[in-house]
């Protein structure tokens, strides 16, 4: 009977020991994360850039933004849209180039580049 309380007692221990155990994040999870994390910025910027280009919005499909006219020239505009091309690309800067692999990594250059010139 002793044997046997010694024996479900070690089995309890071995179990909770095991549940214990801190679970590591794979590489591959990292990369999954970063490049989702990708994904959300590129479509954010996307969705609050066709506020500042309602053509852009209903030529594509997106009726929301039909009641106003962008005055591409004028200086709010600009300052607009100078101020939306720098909070993405000081937002997509801290993301970890590093995690990024294929088209995620193509997705980001790109990004980046177009921010950068605009």
């Amino acid at each position: 009977m002793q044997i046997r309380n010694f024996i479900y007692i070690g089995i309890a221990i071995f179990l909770s020991a095991c549940a214990m155990q801190p679970k590591h994040t794979s590489f591959g999870d990292l990369v999954k994360a970063e490049e989702a994390k990708l994904n959300e910025l590129v479509e954010a910027y996307f969705d609050e850039q066709l506020v500042l280009s309602p053509l852009s919005a209903t030529f594509l499909g997106d009726n929301r933004f039909n009641d106003r006219l962008a005055i591409s020239i004028s200086p709010e505009y600009q300052a607009e849209f100078k101020a939306l091309e720098e909070k993405y690309l000081a937002r997509v800067s801290k993301l970890d180039e590093g995690l990024m692999t294929g088209q995620a990594r193509l997705t980001y250059d790109v990004f980046i580049y177009n921010r950068e010139i605009s």
